[in-house]
């Protein structure tokens, strides 16, 4: 499993094996998921003490992983349901 995605996968745990699957096969893919990345580790890394407008800020980046998720989910989603048929 790569280590450089952990958010990813501690995210969706029960889909890793299709995470690493598309991982391998697709690098847009693979961005997505270092955008993912990048978003939550610049989120946890905000503090009150430090950004001036913290709430905006975490919000913004709150809303953007969770648009990253869904987008994640669904790409997941698609290709659990083309290796069903």
């Amino acid at each position: 499993m790569p280590s450089h995605y952990p958010n990813v996968f501690a995210r969706f745990p029960n889909q890793w094996r299709a995470v690493r699957q598309r991982l391998e096969a697709d690098a847009t893919f693979a961005e997505l998921c270092a955008d993912y990345e990048t978003c939550v580790v610049h989120l946890h890394s905000l503090s009150p003490a430090t950004v001036p407008d913290f709430e905006s800020e975490a919000a913004e980046y709150r809303e953007t992983a969770r648009e990253l998720e869904l987008e994640i989910g669904r790409v997941i989603a698609d290709l659990r349901q083309r290796l069903a048929h």
